[in-house]
């Protein structure tokens, strides 16, 4: 449960890690397949991440924010939201589908559980 900032930090640092990886793997995928344009939009995304990693981070700061154990975190579904998925992925995707993919991590972080964090977070901002 996050019920304390170090809670939310270290859910915000797991989910922004997790999100960056996910869309370098998917921008790797990309370059195997030689679409460019999407691969570029997936490199974007995990760069997009990385800003929100440091910004947890940074947030983090002087708060002693651990690692925590992998069933440690309130997940829906037990997966990370933020990171957009490998479903529906191919080499033959355009953009248009890319960014629907990457929507939908977003809404599963906004609309589930990192709503909740979100405002709570605001509220320590």
């Amino acid at each position: 449960m996050m019920d304390s900032v170090q809670a939310f930090l270290a859910h915000a640092i797991r989910l922004e890690s997790a999100a960056a990886q996910r869309s370098d793997e998917l921008a790797d995928a990309m370059e195997t397949w030689g679409n460019r344009e999407v691969e570029a939009f997936f490199r974007k995304m995990a760069e997009y991440s990385r800003l929100h990693l440091k910004e947890a981070m940074d947030l983090a700061g002087f708060r002693q924010v651990a690692e925590l154990p992998a069933d440690g975190y309130d997940w829906p579904d037990d997966v990370d939201p933020d990171s957009p998925d490998w479903w529906g992925v191919d080499g033959m995707m355009g953009i248009a589908q890319a960014i629907e993919n990457a929507l939908a991590g977003e809404k599963r972080s906004l609309l589930g559980l990192m709503g909740d964090a979100y405002r709570f977070w605001r509220a320590f901002r």
